[in-house]
């Protein structure tokens, strides 16, 4: 498997953690305004999430880690784990877990827009 690749049984969690929270992947999609069928696309391992909406979804899902580009070396630089949507571990209490899931995406969105 290449660096660049994601391995099935990642795709597999972040498809079961949406079955295990009851939260709809069209909802998801429209929260994070990512185009639904390339959700899908990366969610069924078709896509290889190398560059653009695809690489950016799995960066959301935390199927992929952020990488920043340091402007001023032209040098890429891992984002701090906080960064990444964790959607390993999920919470004890169905809302409990939505809402840590969709403050932690949007604190991953907010540093796309960087």
């Amino acid at each position: 498997m290449n660096a660049h690749e994601i391995s099935p049984e990642k795709i597999a969690k972040a498809r079961e953690w949406f079955v295990l929270h009851g939260i709809p992947l069209s909802e998801w999609a429209d929260q994070h305004k990512v185009n639904r069928s390339i959700l899908y696309a990366v969610l069924s391992g078709k896509s290889r999430c190398v560059r653009g909406e695809s690489h950016r979804i799995a960066v959301l899902l935390g199927l992929k880690p952020k990488v920043l580009t340091d402007q001023s070396s032209g040098l890429e630089s891992p984002v701090s784990p906080e960064a990444v949507v964790s959607i390993s571990t999920p919470s004890t209490t169905e809302e409990a877990g939505h809402a840590d899931f969709q403050s932690e995406s949007a604190a991953a969105a907010q540093h796309l827009h960087v």
